[in-house]
């Protein structure tokens, strides 16, 4: 369908293209003023396509069980946000989880620091899990972002401009992406 297109931008794009279109024309009917300025939906947007686009990119380098699993990265760093710019408490109980789950992730980082193929060279399994943690902030950090928006403006607001903003970041990164990249 889109011969030369580049798969992280193209499908972050359509993503934000359907968020835009099933959100964008409720809030248009409303016909209230913004709850937050522009420029913080821009911000979170410019995040959130970062995140999508390097999590993408991720699997080209890496594999999909470590990908996956290095995912879950998120969690402790919405742990560590909400703390701080939210002031969310958690208990003993929920530290040693996370704690556990980042023992578990170290070891997939040391399984992939050990890793040699000979028939696939173009994996390289720690470049791809670099790329998955940098993605994992950039997520955390959106949703850090959507919780106080959700939670303290309006939803749909939110998700409305977020696919805007999104399929416009989106846009202007899509052509100039691919010939850096290429």
């Amino acid at each position: 369908l889109l011969t030369g297109a580049d798969a992280p931008f193209t499908q972050s794009f359509l993503s934000y293209l359907l968020l835009a279109l099933v959100y964008g024309p409720v809030l248009l009917h409303r016909q209230r003023k913004f709850l937050m300025p522009w420029y913080w939906y821009l911000a979170l947007a410019f995040i959130d396509v970062q995140g999508n686009c390097l999590a993408i990119k991720a699997y080209h380098y890496s594999y999909i069980t470590s990908v996956n699993l290095l995912n879950c990265w998120t969690i402790t760093w919405v742990m560590i946000l909400t703390r701080f710019a939210l002031g969310t408490r958690y208990s003993l109980w929920q530290f040693v989880g996370a704690g556990t789950c980042m023992t578990g992730l170290a070891l997939v980082l040391l399984s992939d620091s050990n890793y040699s193929d000979v028939q696939d060279e173009s994996k390289r399994p720690l470049l791809g899990d670099a790329l998955i943690i940098v993605a994992t902030f950039c997520f955390a950090f959106s949703n850090v972002g959507e919780e106080y928006c959700v939670k303290n403006k309006d939803r749909i607001e939110f998700v409305a401009m977020l696919g805007i903003f999104g399929m416009l970041v989106t846009g202007i990164q899509l052509y100039p992406y691919q010939n850096i990249i290429s």
